[in-house]
Formats: C-alpha cells, sequence, structure tokens
C-alpha cells in the first residue's frame, strides 16, 4: 500500500529528540518494558487498518512500524506500543497531530482515554455530517404575493371613486397582442366582473353630472 504525501522527516526529527534526551528508541525493542498507547483519528485519506496506522505512526514519531504493534481497538481507534513509560508520555504530551493527509490524538491507555479517543471520533463524525438549517417553508399563497411585490407588473386605471383609483394589472404573457406602431405589444385585458361594476357606476355618474350641469345651462 502507497502512502503519498506523507512526511517521514517529521518522525525522525522526534525520535532523534528521545534519542538525545532519554537514550533510548521510541518503538520497544527486545527487554524494554513497553508502554501502551491510544490513538484515535480524525480524518484520514488511507484506509486505516494495523499495518496502515503503523506506518503512519512511524511517520509521526519516528521508529520501525512493525515494531509499534498497532491493533484496532474499535473504529478509528488503535492501541499501540512505544518503549517506555518516559517515551509514552512524550507521545501523550503532543496532544493532537494534523497534516494534509490524516488527523491524530494521542491517549493513554485507561477508561478515560478510551472515552476522549471516543469523543474524538464522534466530535469529527458531528463535523463531517452538520445539519442545515432549512428556513420557514411559504405556503402557495405568499409564494404568489412575495413574486408579485419584488417584480414590477405594469397597470393602468379601471375605474375610480371619489378620489380613490382602480388598477389592474396588465397580461404580458399574451402572445396573440397586436403591435403597436413603435413595434411594442399593446397590452388589451377586459376587466374583472369587479372592475365592471366599478366602471358602470362611474360611467353612470357622469351621466347624471353631464345631464345636471345641460339642465342647469338651458335655465340660464
Amino acid at each position: 500500500m502507497d502512502f503519498p504525501g506523507l512526511d517521514f522527516a517529521i518522525g525522525r526529527k522526534f525520535s532523534a529528540e528521545i534519542r538525545d534526551r532519554l537514550r533510548c528508541r521510541v518503538s520497544p525493542s527486545a527487554g524494554s518494558p513497553g508502554f501502551l498507547l491510544l490513538v484515535a483519528f480524525g480524518r484520514c485519506k488511507f484506509k486505516l487498518s494495523d499495518s496502515s496506522v503503523g506506518v503512519i505512526l512511524q511517520s509521526v514519531l519516528g521508529g520501525s512500524s512493525s515494531e509499534f504493534h498497532a491493533l484496532e481497538l474499535e473504529d478509528r481507534v488503535f492501541q499501540f506500543v512505544v518503549h517506555s513509560q518516559a517515551v509514552g508520555f512524550s507521545v501523550y504530551k503532543l496532544g493532537q497531530f494534523s497534516c494534509q493527509c490524516f488527523e491524530a490524538s494521542f491517549f493513554l491507555w485507561n477508561s478515560n482515554g478510551l472515552a476522549a479517543a471516543r469523543k474524538a471520533t464522534t466530535l469529527h463524525q458531528q463535523q463531517s455530517f452538520q445539519w442545515v438549517q432549512v428556513g420557514d417553508r411559504k405556503s402557495y399563497a405568499q409564494a404568489v404575493s412575495s413574486g408579485f411585490q419584488s417584480c414590477d407588473v405594469p397597470s393602468r386605471v379601471v375605474g375610480s371613486v371619489g378620489s380613490r383609483s382602480f388598477y389592474q394589472p396588465c397580461d404580458l404573457t399574451r402572445s396573440n397582442a397586436p403591435l403597436s406602431s413603435s413595434g411594442g405589444a399593446r397590452i388589451h385585458r377586459s376587466p374583472r366582473p369587479a372592475d365592471r361594476v366599478v366602471i358602470k357606476t362611474c360611467r353612470k355618474k357622469n351621466i347624471v353630472q353631464r345631464v345636471k350641469s345641460h339642465s342647469d345651462s338651458v335655465q340660464k
């Protein structure tokens, strides 16, 4: 299995620091007491298995991948062995390591450490699959109403009562509308029944006013 993108120079640097400070290796050797640790993975571009986790640990800690004896305990949670307790606490102090290929967190092998490892993997899954809050759905009437309010629809006066005028939106979707002299479509639309009542009332009012004014002029 190939591991493109892993930087093993990081592990060699950490291993050299352990050798200079503790005078020992990172990975266990024959006769070493050994010390168990846990590693939990968040994102990872590689398929996680006992062997692949050993290679990933080598890229971070140095040593030899097979000597860590990585073993899967749960999904994305593995145990591994280092040389001694002192080395183990040095790895534990790393806390979390992140690069473009993976994200790993180190914990002590005990009940608290196992619970923290589970929480780390669960947190990653929650971040990967976040719920998206959907706004309130509008009814059909609300959608149509908001649509008319958000666009400019031509209208014309169909009648008036006193100082109040009544407007009617023009139908711009009619394909058989005659063309005006300027080339544009001339809008023709018959008024609605309610509009006809207003128009008839206005016409009657105008006729009465004309007859009255004519009679007044005759009397004079």
